[in-house]
């Protein structure tokens, strides 16, 4: 896992760029995330096996995507996603769970 290794720096600098580089992942993953539901789509997945990471060796960076939307859903005409359990258990809103 590209960011547990990562996590492991000796120095408060390697450390420091470690956390960098782990917020640049997550605010990608947030655009992406905001692009998606503005499109009127649902993932319903969302779990760390369905996050690609890809590394750019020359410029240093780090691009982060989803994967696997086989259990996404396009909003119906009234704007609402299809009632029902969707996605992998441990990774649910529980509102889902609960509802």
């Amino acid at each position: 896992n590209y960011l547990e290794t990562q996590g492991n720096g000796n120095t408060e600098k390697e450390q420091i760029e470690n956390i960098k580089t782990q917020l640049l992942i997550m605010q990608q993953l947030v655009n992406r995330l905001a692009e998606i539901h503005e499109s009127g789509i649902g993932h319903f997945d969302i779990k760390p096996d369905n996050i690609l990471l890809k590394k750019n060796e020359k410029e240093e960076l780090i691009f982060a995507n989803f994967a696997d939307y086989g259990l996404s859903q396009e909003k119906n005409k009234d704007n609402e996603f299809e009632e029902g359990f969707h996605g992998t258990v441990d990774y649910m809103s529980p509102r889902l769970l609960f509802d």
